[in-house]
């Protein structure tokens, strides 16, 4: 029985809470002729009626959400500094004191609360608002509007007016911080809703909410200002972070819902800020919104870069010095990596000038990088040193015929060091070996290397691994050898570099090879692929004579960046590449020989480059097409050349071969005959290739070279009547040169 009544009286609790709520809500819509409605007014307040004082941020938004729905309505909106005297009560004749101090006023809008908070109730946090306006003219008080709004606290809003919360709900540092906005802005709306507009305004759209992530910090480069909006459905949305950028498109995501996003850039730079919005209809009436609260602050301009970088080691640690002229360094970021160009994590965030690493291993190979940081996070670029090592005291020689395992030590190989057959050995980690001159490790039996430097006195080849050897590598670093590996048995590499030799590796064999997160530079011929099952993966290749040449077997190239070499890859063999950065977005321009097809590339370096499809090319070179043609019956052959050289890159078609050697012919572009050449390699039958490369080298007196090409066609197509013309023409010429001899 206690319990039905402690029930009902729950019940009876929350329905006399709703009733008492509702005898406040001054519902009535009072008439006011528009003619005596005060254009300019001022707004005083927001004043707390009671003994609860309204914090400082909610004060400024209640004023801010107030003008700028007054705004929407017509009037002329200014805010005034005017305390009411403490004790007085306020009434028209105190409210025209106000007047005196600002006589081009027409109007005062007068903002109370009386209740403005958070409470418990049935398990749940609630938020409510108190609050009256009310509104002045010169003569008289005009009519004063009090409404309530009473909202549960939820993670994710799904009213209407609420639902734009959510556009910047991962972002608000405080979830309390958006319910006190919604619950404003919700009060703010239904009040003003009840305040005569004028008619004017009617037209344009209504902007109902506006949340944003702004606070009193500051941006830095690569933050995300995220702008939510909801008003008038079906408009083109836009905003301000003035004076800095302007019109900043927003998205209508639902309707009536409208999301944008500025992020930071290198260069910005805004102090006190303000966010304006804008939202204009289809008859192209703009409503505008004005966020002062808080105001904005982008930090965009970088620290310069630390000077003076060094390391330097000492039997137990690394010592590293630094300096910096920038007084807007508040600290120093450090990272460690044992791969020069990636694989880097943060060590250490410093203060000071100096930092000492002593979580290092001697054997081991360290490199540093250091960027600065300014108050609000932005990181300078970073500056780079290394190799530094511990010292290794004393280097051993291996032995000539290994059969176990070598721990971390500094080595020495002379002559040819062998690993048997049926011998598993690791070597490493942390291990440093010099190969001494003709030196070769033989692998025969099976050998795991982890974190191993080989420096290389010898012109041999360094490791061979023979048809019954397995070599599987891992975080191994080569530099200085004559000729790197040579594999006729199974290799697997990870993580690996090798660096400034005559050859990379070199695989000849039936087992499958792996190459996997590689760096291959400065090498004559970084992969030679002889013959072999071969897969080459998220390696870079950089500053080689040639990346690849694949001469037998299969291989599948992937994920790869090619950069700066002089030849990416060559093939004797067909070889479909997939996924690579070639140095270009370029087809033309991607340095490969032979038998290779190029299936889809990456538009920049793996792992950040898009996946740019052949077709998706061929669809765009068809329209290049017919621009080159335009250009080309214009008289524009230099745009009409531009565009064939990349048409034919794509879609080398007969067709598109012969206008681009008949434009190269018209601006004398040497590289036509390279374009003659390539053209009759792929369409050996087509007469028209032929009659243009014979007419160039006869207007470029290159009689010899016209009568060999004519020969060649003559074999290919021997009774084709336009090529037997131009062999009468030949005769013709010859027999009237003997008669004037």
């Amino acid at each position: 029985m206690r319990n039905r009544v402690k029930i009902l009286g729950f019940i009876l609790g929350i329905v006399v809470f709703f009733a008492v709520s509702k005898v406040f809500a001054s519902k009535g819509v009072v008439f006011i002729p528009e003619k005596e409605l005060p254009r300019h007014i001022g707004i005083i307040g927001p004043i707390a009626m009671g003994s609860k004082k309204i914090e400082l941020s909610a004060f400024a938004l209640v004023r801010n959400v107030v003008k700028n729905y007054m705004s929407g309505k017509g009037y002329v909106v200014t805010y005034l500094d005017w305390d009411i005297p403490k004790g007085k009560k306020i009434n028209f004749s105190l409210i025209r004191g106000a007047y005196k101090k600002n006589p081009e006023l027409e109007g005062i809008l007068l903002i109370k609360v009386y209740q403005l908070s958070s409470f418990n109730m049935a398990f749940a946090q609630y938020y409510k608002m108190d609050g009256e306006l009310c509104l002045f003219s010169k003569q008289k008080k005009l009519g004063c509007w009090r409404e309530t709004a009473t909202r549960k606290k939820l993670s994710i809003a799904t009213d209407p007016l609420g639902a734009i919360a959510t556009v910047v709900s991962s972002v608000v540092s405080s979830s309390g911080n958006v319910n006190i906005k919604n619950i404003i802005f919700e009060w703010a709306f239904k009040v003003s809703s009840l305040i005569p507009s004028f008619s004017s305004a009617a037209k344009k759209p209504k902007i109902i909410r506006v949340v944003t992530n702004i606070t009193p910090h500051t941006f830095k480069i690569g933050d995300k200002i995220l702008v939510g909006m909801e008003g008038t459905a079906g408009g083109k949305a836009s905003f301000d972070l003035s004076p800095m950028v302007k019109h900043i498109p927003m998205s209508e995501v639902q309707n009536g819902i409208y999301k944008g996003m500025y992020v930071v850039k290198e260069g910005d730079r805004l102090h006190n800020g303000v966010l304006y919005l804008h939202l204009e209809n289809e008859s192209g009436e703009r409503r505008d919104w004005v966020e002062t609260n808080p105001l904005i602050s982008i930090d965009g301009i970088p620290p310069q870069k630390p000077q003076s970088f060094k390391a330097s080691a000492s039997k137990s640690h690394i010592l590293l010095k630094w300096n910096t002229s920038d007084t807007s360094v508040k600290r120093f970021i450090l990272f460690r990596s044992e791969n020069p160009l990636s694989g880097y994590k943060k060590i250490a965030q410093v203060e000071g000038f100096s930092y000492i690493d002593k979580t290092v291993s001697p054997g081991k190979r360290y490199f540093y990088r250091l960027a600065a940081e300014d108050a609000v996070g932005n990181l300078s670029p970073s500056v780079q040193v290394g190799p530094v090592s511990l010292p290794m005291l004393g280097t051993r020689p291996l032995p000539q015929v290994i059969v176990n395992n070598i721990p971390a030590g500094k080595y020495s190989l002379n002559g040819t060091v062998s690993i048997p057959l049926g011998v598993n050995v690791i070597i490493g980690p942390n291990v440093e070996i010099t190969f001494m001159r003709n030196a070769t490790l033989k692998i025969e039996g099976n050998v795991e290397m982890r974190s191993v430097f080989i420096n290389s006195k010898s012109n041999g080849t360094a490791i061979e691994v023979t048809p019954t050897g397995t070599l599987t590598m891992r975080g191994i670093q080569m530099e200085g050898i004559e000729k790197g590996i040579r594999v006729r048995g199974k290799l697997e590499a990870n993580n690996f570099s090798i660096t400034h030799e005559r050859e990379g590796v070199v695989i000849k064999t039936l087992q499958s090879v792996v190459l996997t997160n590689g760096t291959l530079q400065s090498l004559s011929r970084a992969v030679d692929i002889e013959e072999g099952r071969v897969k080459i993966r998220g390696c870079s290749f950089d500053g080689n004579r040639v990346g690849i040449s694949l001469k037998k077997g299969q291989c599948e190239v992937v994920y790869n960046n090619f950069t700066n070499n002089g030849i990416n890859i060559e093939a004797k063999v067909p070889l479909k590449l997939r996924e690579n950065f070639m140095g270009s977005t370029s087809i033309c321009e991607f340095k490969i020989k032979g038998k290779v097809e190029v299936v889809s590339f990456l538009d920049s370096p793996y792992p950040g480059g898009k996946t740019i499809t052949l077709e998706a090319l061929k669809e765009e070179a068809k329209k290049d097409k017919k621009e080159a043609i335009r250009y080309l019956n214009k008289g524009n052959y230099g745009k009409s050349v531009e565009l064939f050289k990349k048409v034919v890159a794509i879609n080398p078609d007969a067709e598109s071969y012969i206008y681009y050697i008949y434009a190269l012919s018209m601006i004398g572009d040497k590289s036509i005959e390279k374009v003659i050449e390539r053209a009759l390699d792929k369409y050996p039958y087509e007469i028209k290739i032929y009659q243009l490369g014979i007419r160039y080298y006869l207007q470029t007196n290159q009689e010899d070279k016209a009568k060999k090409l004519l020969e060649k066609g003559l074999r290919l197509n021997p009774n084709n009547p336009s090529l037997m013309s131009m062999s009468a023409y030949f005769a013709d010429v010859s027999d009237k040169n003997k008669e004037k001899k």
